[in-house]
């Protein structure tokens, strides 16, 4: 199973609300044992969240430039996540 995440709000200098929630999933999701082959997780990450997220041989980052609540994000993340061939 692979699982996708919108973490494009990670790495909010100042995080609260959905940024802080993305950022403390993905930090558990991270320490958690089970990720494996079997279940792995995609994450879409802006720019400045590609670097702050560690490597993880289960986790896949993919970049997503798009800025959230926009039309930009209404018509290319669909086709981003159709890709990526998310559960």
């Amino acid at each position: 199973m692979t699982i996708g995440i919108d973490a494009r709000m990670y790495g909010i200098t100042q995080a609260r609300g959905i940024g802080r929630y993305v950022q403390q999933l993905v930090h558990e999701l991270l320490q958690f044992s089970v990720l494996s082959s079997q279940f792995s997780v995609v994450l879409f990450l802006s720019p400045e969240g590609m670097n702050l997220v560690p490597d993880h041989p289960y986790v896949t980052k993919i970049l997503a430039p798009f800025h959230w609540y926009t039309a930009s994000e209404q018509l290319h993340m669909p086709r981003l996540i159709k890709k990526a061939k998310v559960d």
